[in-house]
């Protein structure tokens, strides 16, 4: 008890420091915001940012990151946020911005290995998936399929999400994603195979996905989907 009191402790005066800059050495930039933060929580999170803040780079002799290329002021701010809290708001974001927001930080978090932030931010994307618009849908794979490799378990949230609601294919709603999938073969691919497997698998027997996919567009985008396959 005495441990988990302290270790609470401690949290709560870290999470005190965030948004203050008391004993603040070092300066995150993101287009014309920036943040002042501590190199040693940096460093306790992210052994790239460890290197950044205390190799003989550039950054390091400036005191200074700039982390403007690829990435948004909201999604660095829900990061330094992760850092000295272990959570990020959400605020006045829409289901949209929710789900880009959390597949954001995931691609984020992969790229300075920041592990907890990684999972919390693929969790949370993918327990938004399987209820999402379909304009939310499109955006999240558009957000994922830019970084697979780090959004690798939220790319086949997506795509499982798809097989199982195919009617997405079909209707006025879901035309933004079949556009995506003949831009984007690598996810027709992977929504072709969810189908497949879902036909072939016992549960789902003959009245499983293939039913549901009656319109002519539907069937055709899958058919050429599973024709890439071969």
């Amino acid at each position: 008890m005495a441990n988990e009191t302290a270790r609470r402790a401690f949290y709560d005066k870290l999470s005190d420091l965030h948004n203050k800059d008391d004993l603040t050495d070092f300066v995150i930039v993101c287009h014309d915001h920036q943040w002042n933060v501590h190199r040693l929580v940096l460093a306790l999170h992210s052994d790239v940012l460890s290197k950044a803040c205390s190799s003989g780079f550039k950054e390091s002799r400036e005191k200074t990151i700039n982390l403007s290329p690829g990435h948004q002021p909201e999604v660095i701010e829900a990061l330094v946020e992760y850092m000295y809290t272990f959570d990020y708001s959400l605020d006045n974001l829409d289901e949209t911005e929710t789900i880009g927001l959390h597949i954001d930080l995931a691609i984020l978090a992969d790229k300075y290995n920041i592990e907890g932030l990684h999972q919390m931010a693929t969790y949370a994307s993918k327990q938004l998936v399987p209820d999402a618009a379909a304009a939310s849908l499109a955006f999240a794979v558009s957000r994922a399929y830019a970084a697979p490799a780090a959004t690798k378990e939220i790319c086949q949230a997506i795509c499982a999400t798809v097989a199982e609601r195919t009617e997405l294919l079909e209707n006025e709603e879901g035309k933004v994603l079949v556009q995506f999938m003949e831009e984007n073969g690598s996810f027709a691919v992977d929504v072709a195979r969810k189908i497949a497997a879902s036909r072939q698998s016992p549960a789902t027997g003959k009245e499983g996905s293939a039913r549901r996919l009656s319109s002519r567009s539907g069937f055709e985008l899958l058919s050429r989907s599973m024709h890439i396959m071969r």
